[in-house]
């Protein structure tokens, strides 16, 4: 042919130019998208975007196609799907590619519009499992596909409304935990998560979280079960990485976990000692027997706010020791951070040396929703709810606290005053805990030695409306909170009036 008759993708006709900004592989082809137009190479043949004889086109030749038809829809996303391609526009128009018979070639290729939802403009739709995913601003949409006449997405957050980033930053998808997680653009260090649990070809259970990390993250993805995500702090770039499985019952619940092996000196550290013995036989602890102090070095650079040693000669021993630190004793050397500790005597040294976990602490804590009395088809009834108290029972679990604010009191913040909880009396009062059973009681030691309790139960007290009590599930402590089962009683009027 010629340029006028096989002129070949139409975006570049005439000596136009335009820039691509989507490319996809499906069906055996190359697809690229430039403004509105998708267009293909020859099937089998990613590199020829022309036709064979334009006097007789066939089955293999390139496809070409717009998808405006009653408004212009210029193309951000296509993504490859079962027996179509999903299509995406930031002119709140959803397309999907698909043929006659299940055979798309330029004979019956059609972009047919199915749905029509506004989309984030820079997060591509992802698939998880059998399903497309895509993003809004504060809102998330499971895309249904093709239902016969009737073609719709389902919002998903929407029993969590303004939960999800107005902007988002970072996607990425763990297929093997069916989670979605995105990064919140406008708040650094947030990330959201999305976790669906399937009983057959239903839903049973959907979560919105999110978890709090240090850094700005600007790449994530996810293998096997760890997440892995470069981010940003200050000027510098760190690689993180977050199990996406709950890790074993005897490892501490710590941020940025380091293991060490101790190797004790007769004598006070000096420059000479090693900071890694990994790599040569040397010392990186001392234990003053007079001050009842341990100096410890560590091969890694750690901040004194939040700092946690935990120490045990056999990680497979749940009877973890949680060492004290010598408050301002933290300093950093050249590539090492050393920390004083104290009334460790626990931590004396066998002859193949200790170990020790190292970490910074952190708050885990979930919300419950307001309460609510449901009929038989779970519609909430109308009046008054009374709740009295809670059971939370629980499975292989350390320290945990149940935190109820009645009325905003006694303060507004009362996650912030969570960390401040020994030396505030109003939150006390608010406040039950669990505590595990000591695993030794024999031990001398100054320092508490949680237990994890396979398995049991915690009454708690709530003693407040439904509507004007918050509770709070809790924990900044090292061992696992694991909570399977929760009860609430209380009394229920039905009745429009607000007075008992």
């Amino acid at each position: 042919g010629t340029r006028d008759t096989n002129p070949g993708p139409s975006p570049f006709k005439d000596g136009k130019t335009a820039a691509l900004k989507t490319v996809a592989f499906f069906r055996d082809r190359l697809w690229f998208s430039a403004s509105d137009v998708v267009f293909s190479s020859r099937a089998g043949d990613y590199t020829d975007l022309w036709l064979d004889d334009p006097g007789l086109i066939i089955d293999s030749d390139p496809i070409d196609i717009a998808a405006s038809s009653n408004k212009y829809t210029p193309i951000t996303a296509m993504v490859p799907f079962n027996e179509y391609m999903f299509v995406n526009t930031n002119a709140d128009t959803q397309y999907e590619l698909m043929g006659s018979e299940n055979q798309i070639t330029p004979f019956t290729a059609e972009l047919q519009p199915m749905t029509f939802y506004s989309t984030a403009p820079l997060v591509k739709p992802r698939t998880l499992g059998n399903n497309i995913f895509f993003y809004d601003k504060q809102r998330l949409y499971l895309y249904l596909g093709r239902g016969g006449s009737l073609s719709t997405a389902i919002e998903l957050s929407q029993h969590c409304p303004n939960y999800l980033p107005v902007n988002y930053g970072a996607v990425a998808v763990a297929t093997a935990q069916d989670t979605m997680i995105a990064a919140d653009a406008d708040i650094p260090g947030r990330l959201v998560m999305y976790t669906t649990r399937y009983q057959g070809d239903q839903v049973l259970q959907n979560a919105l979280y999110e978890y709090t990390i240090t850094g700005d993250p600007v790449s994530m993805n996810v293998w096997e079960n760890e997440l892995y995500l470069v981010s940003k702090l200050n000027d510098e770039y760190t690689i993180q990485r977050l199990s996406m499985r709950q890790p074993e019952e005897q490892v501490p619940r710590l941020d940025n976990r380091r293991s060490l092996r101790l190797y004790f000196k007769d004598s006070p550290l000096d420059a000479a000692d090693v900071v890694d013995p990994a790599l040569a036989v040397g010392f990186n602890a001392y234990f003053d027997a007079a001050l009842g102090q341990t100096t410890i070095r560590l091969p890694y650079r750690y901040d004194e706010d939040g700092m946690t040693i935990v120490s045990s000669n056999d990680f497979g021993d749940a009877a973890f020791v949680s060492a004290t630190i010598v408050p301002g004793s933290v300093t950093q050397g050249n590539g090492y951070t050393e920390v004083v500790i104290k009334n460790v005597i626990q931590l004396t040294p066998p002859d193949d040396g200790a170990m020790i976990w190292v970490g910074t602490d952190y708050t885990s804590y979930a919300e419950l929703s307001q309460q609510f009395v449901r009929d038989g088809d779970n519609n909430p009834q109308e009046g008054v709810l009374n709740l009295a108290s809670m059971i939370t029972r629980h499975f292989d679990t350390g320290n945990y606290d149940i935190l109820t604010q009645r009325r905003g009191r006694p303060t507004q913040t009362i996650l912030a005053d969570y960390a401040d909880r020994e030396g505030n009396a109003a939150l006390r009062t608010a406040m039950t805990s669990f505590v595990a059973p000591r695993s030794d009681t024999s031990v001398d030691s100054n320092f508490t030695l949680p237990n994890l309790e396979y398995q049991g139960e915690l009454t708690s007290k709530i003693l407040g409306f439904s509507d004007k009590v918050r509770v709070f599930i809790a924990s900044d402590y090292w061992t696992p909170m694991n909570i399977t089962n929760i009860t609430i009683r209380g009394k229920f009027k039905a009745t429009s009036s607000s007075v008992l």
